[in-house]
């Protein structure tokens, strides 16, 4: 999936805007959105948690429900995932503090813990302009500029959130479906397109389009065991069949249609104009 990056090199990116040193939008964020639990006293560990998520069942996905009384509730209803999902990528690739240091906390002290929290991602500048595209794309601050990109570019980056997964003799083949690793590296330059990769995770998480995907999995498991006597080596069963995968979910007019209708529904704040 790494070619993704090739296509995505046109989709241009958002004129750059100086980078804020007062970042007291994204410490309100934090400090509303963010809970300490403990999960191991005689270390002083701490699990992070994000508030006011639930499991949205139909969809499949983890949303957000600020309510009404908390300033900029809407803001963070319509990005909190894609600013968690910042987050989280900051933490994966960052090999310089494993995160197991940053979730210990001496004497249960929570406010010395999540300014931890606060002071490392503001010295990110990737977090902080994921951020700020974010919120400047929501209020339809003057200053952004949105770029412009093609259907085909969006259903190719949804590519890679399918794969097949694994095989087991006893369940068959596994599909991955609307999870795994953003095609783009974390850097400053890449928010944009961090941003409208996180969009096709949600876009394709619905209803319709799990349905498609069951149907088109379903299909594939079928064809593999048609055409191979063999399936112990899962890999280069991968390596032949994902393609073909790949193909099928591109044909499958459901993909295109879960994207437009997401676009439709949120076009006013995305850092993007979808062209279709």
């Amino acid at each position: 999936m790494k070619n993704l990056i090739y296509l995505i090199a046109l989709l241009g990116i958002v004129s750059c805007q100086n980078f804020k040193k007062d970042n007291r939008d994204f410490v309100a964020f934090f400090e509303v959105m963010t809970d300490f639990k403990c999960i191991d006293s005689t270390t002083d560990q701490f699990a992070l948690d994000f508030n006011y998520s639930y499991y949205n069942q139909e969809n499949m996905a983890i949303e957000y429900r600020v309510p009404d009384s908390i300033p900029n509730a809407d803001f963070y209803n319509a990005y909190a995932g894609r600013i968690v999902s910042a987050f989280y990528n900051k933490v994966n690739c960052d090999t310089t503090v494993k995160f197991g240091e940053l979730s210990r906390i001496k004497e249960r002290d929570y406010e010395v813990g999540k300014q931890k929290f606060i002071t490392y991602c503001k010295k990110d500048e990737t977090v902080m302009g994921i951020f700020d595209l974010a919120k400047n794309s929501f209020y339809n601050n003057e200053e952004t500029k949105k770029v412009k990109v093609s259907i085909d570019s969006l259903v190719n980056i949804s590519m890679s959130y399918f794969d097949i997964a694994a095989y087991s003799e006893k369940r068959g083949f596994a599909f991955h479906f609307g999870c795994g690793q953003n095609p783009f590296d974390f850097t400053f330059e890449n928010r944009t397109n961090l941003l409208i990769s996180d969009f096709c995770i949600e876009a394709i998480k619905n209803p319709k389009m799990s349905k498609a995907h069951f149907k088109i999995t379903a299909n594939i498991s079928e064809l593999i065991k048609s055409e191979n006597e063999d399936l112990s080596n899962f890999q280069a069963i991968k390596k032949a069949y994902e393609p073909k995968l790949y193909a099928l979910l591109k044909e499958e007019k459901v993909l295109k249609k879960s994207l437009i209708s997401y676009y439709e529904k949120r076009k006013d704040i995305e850092p993007f104009i979808l062209e279709y």
